[in-house]
């Protein structure tokens, strides 16, 4: 039986991959944590492979906006929205960790997105998990964070350059910490997986030659948590035809 930590209990929870989290009762850096999303996680928080599933109170909707195109190949197959400079803007979504210690929050996060999971003891590849946190007193950031201009918070940066696509802008950045500070979070953290295909490669080579993978990102589109927005997501919907147009207009 899977037993989730909450104050007053010694358990930690343990998840569907058999990783045990840190007990947060052990826990002095703890946290109130905020998970941003805008893709199948505000209405899927369930892994369909493994059923790792995030642990959260519901998505509700923000006045943050990320750049997001739909330009990755994911299983199934279908094509999935990440962050990408060159994306539009969309709304983000957001929910509250039920874990306070950031660690535990990010390996929840990337169980869910199906990232590596690399051993009971190691737990998730963390490296498409972001986040901002506030440095709490006497706190000091860590090698791989960078200071926010202007703020007491620090970032998480890429690992590497292939990574740069997926990095936020200055004004989102701060965008996000003022939302933080308005609803008390001293943390906030993002999936941020790289797109792996170009929107006409998509559109002229996979979508309009693949029935399957039209069909499955269709159904993907259809359940963003605010549906079809961009002219490539209008004209996937409507079907081939309207892909090629668009194809030939971009």
């Amino acid at each position: 039986m899977v037993t989730f930590l909450i104050k007053g209990m010694s358990q930690p929870y343990i998840d569907a991959n058999g990783y045990q989290y840190t007990n947060e009762m052990e826990i002095q850096n703890i946290r109130k944590i905020a998970i941003l999303a805008y893709g199948s996680l505000v209405r899927q928080r369930e892994n369909n492979q493994t059923h790792a599933r995030l642990e959260s109170t519901g998505f509700i909707p923000t006045e943050i906006y990320f750049p997001i195109s739909l330009t990755r190949q994911s299983k199934g197959p279908r094509l999935t929205a990440v962050i990408d400079i060159h994306g539009e803007p969309k709304r983000v979504w957001a929910a509250t960790s039920k874990f306070t210690f950031l660690p535990n929050a990010r390996n929840n996060v990337a169980a869910r997105e199906g990232s590596p999971f690399k051993g009971h003891r190691k737990g998730y590849d963390l490296s498409n998990i972001f986040y901002i946190k506030k440095l709490l007193p006497g706190q000091k950031k860590d090698h791989n964070e960078a200071y926010i201009t202007g703020s007491s918070w620090v970032i998480r940066l890429p690992v590497n350059m292939q990574q740069e696509n997926q990095f936020l802008d200055d004004n989102t950045v701060h965008d996000i910490i003022q939302w933080a500070e308005q609803y008390s979070y001293s943390a906030v953290l993002w999936a941020s997986f790289a797109s792996n295909i170009s929107l006409n490669e998509a559109i002229t080579k996979l979508l309009h030659n693949n029935n399957k993978l039209l069909k499955n990102t269709q159904k993907y589109v259809r359940n963003l948590p605010d549906g079809a927005q961009s002219a490539f997501e209008h004209a996937l919907l409507a079907g081939k035809k309207s892909l090629q147009s668009f194809a030939r207009n971009h």
